[in-house]
């Protein structure tokens, strides 16, 4: 299921997984259900389990 998941928004963010996060204020604003799920697409690529 992880992997599927990983599999299908990799392309959607064209960013090494060793780049640094962008800082809070470059995120895109939104209802704070997109913003949790940004953070957690954006943690599992930045940092994957």
């Amino acid at each position: 299921m992880k992997k599927s998941f990983r599999l299908r928004w990799g392309p959607a963010f064209p960013v090494s997984p060793t780049a640094p996060a962008p800082p809070p204020t470059l995120l895109p604003r939104g209802p704070p259900r997109h913003h949790r799920l940004l953070a957690h697409v954006l943690a599992s690529r930045f940092w994957p389990r």
